[in-house]
């Protein structure tokens, strides 16, 4: 008789562990960024409509060297550039949301 083991929770995978430290580093370099440049941004990630299609070089490894990890760092980018909304963006079981410095008007 064969178990059904359940899948490890997203909260305890090295790649949310990864995501943990690389997706502030992205909501730090892209505060900078003027709203324009970050719709481009996002736009330039999805630049040829494949960016679900590199998204899967995060599970099976890609047909190029540096594939996985290029979708890696887009994915990083994307949860990012999503953390910029109001309210920020739940993934991965984990919220990220960029805390906007004020400014002096």
């Amino acid at each position: 008789m064969e178990k059904n083991i359940p899948p490890p929770k997203p909260e305890s995978t090295l790649l949310v562990d990864m995501l943990d430290m690389a997706v502030p580093l992205w909501i730090l370099r892209f505060q900078e960024y003027s709203f324009e440049d970050r719709l481009a941004a996002m736009k330039e990630l999805d630049a040829g409509g494949d960016l679900c299609l590199r998204m899967e070089y995060l599970i099976h490894k890609g047909p190029k060297e540096g594939d996985s990890a290029k979708a890696f760092n887009d994915t990083a980018k994307v949860i990012a550039l999503l953390a910029f909304q109001p309210g920020g963006v739940d993934m991965f079981g984990r919220h990220w949301e960029s805390k906007r410095k004020r400014e002096r008007i």
